[in-house]
């Protein structure tokens, strides 16, 4: 399974079971800056250099695919094993990478990893924080998720990656009305699929599935790949079917299929 399948881009999966009250209609679309996708009637929305070593030292390249991106850390970290910057995005990557495979294996991996980060840096580590925020979501440890995620915040407030996992937290711990204005900021920050995809899921939560799907198609419209278009139109096609529109459905599971035909 490939990363854009996996937890809506990092995050909380679709429920098909029954959702929460129905809203008011609030979705501006393509808008600079705080587009308010997620304002509701009931309350106003919020909205708000890698290290140089000597030149044997491999670089640390982020092209190219995950397992090309783990190589490279490796190889940095055997030449420089005090790059704590390095650490935290092994561990990043470990977490990403068990995602992908299903390979639980690269857990322990990634906190070891993170964990060192860490040592080597206590203060302002930024990597290690969202890593080991992302490694506790991705073992359903939401609660200390939500803790390491606002500890990256109270670093970084201008990541989107921080606030979408804090916001993946809140709905988990049930915490919906700060999860969709976490949500919210996410989407302002970095308008993008993962952040669009989490929109679309606030949106279904509150009963609103028109919306929900509006915010899926900025989804399609914004994925930079054949797969993560594939992912996002499977979604939208979910969506119309859980609303009964079969016809709908039906074009938008072959639209899926048309974008990556190897998509699952």
């Amino acid at each position: 399974m490939r990363s854009a399948t996996d937890q809506l881009k990092g995050g909380t999966r679709r429920p098909t079971g029954s959702l929460l009250t129905v809203v008011s209609l609030a979705l501006a679309m393509l808008a600079v800056g705080a587009i308010g996708l997620l304002t509701r009637t009931s309350s106003t929305a919020k909205t708000i250099t890698a290290e140089r070593g000597p030149v044997s030292v491999p670089p640390v390249i982020d092209t190219g695919s995950l397992s090309q991106v783990i190589a490279n850390l490796q190889a940095r970290l055997r030449a420089v094993p005090t790059d704590w910057h390095s650490f935290g995005r092994l561990g990043q990557a470990y977490v990403q990478e068990a995602r992908v495979t299903a390979d639980p294996t690269y857990y322990p991996k990634a906190e070891g990893v993170l964990t060192r980060s860490l040592r080597l840096q206590p203060s302002g580590n930024f990597e290690a924080l969202t890593g080991l925020a992302a490694l506790s979501a991705a073992r359903h440890e939401f609660a200390a998720a939500l803790s390491w995620g606002q500890k990256a915040i109270s670093i970084n407030p201008y990541s989107a990656e921080a606030q979408a996992i804090v916001g993946d937290a809140e709905v988990e711990l049930g915490r919906y009305q700060e999860a969709f204005g976490t949500f919210q900021r996410a989407v302002d920050l970095k308008p993008e699929l993962s952040t669009y995809a989490r929109v679309s899921y606030a949106w279904e939560l509150q009963g609103n599935v028109q919306n929900a799907i509006r915010a899926m198609q900025l989804a399609v419209q914004s994925a930079g790949s054949a797969s993560d278009a594939a992912w996002a139109a499977n979604q939208l096609a979910e969506l119309y079917w859980n609303s009964g529109r079969l016809d709908r459905a039906e074009a938008w599971y072959r639209e899926a299929i048309g974008r990556d035909p190897t998509f699952i």
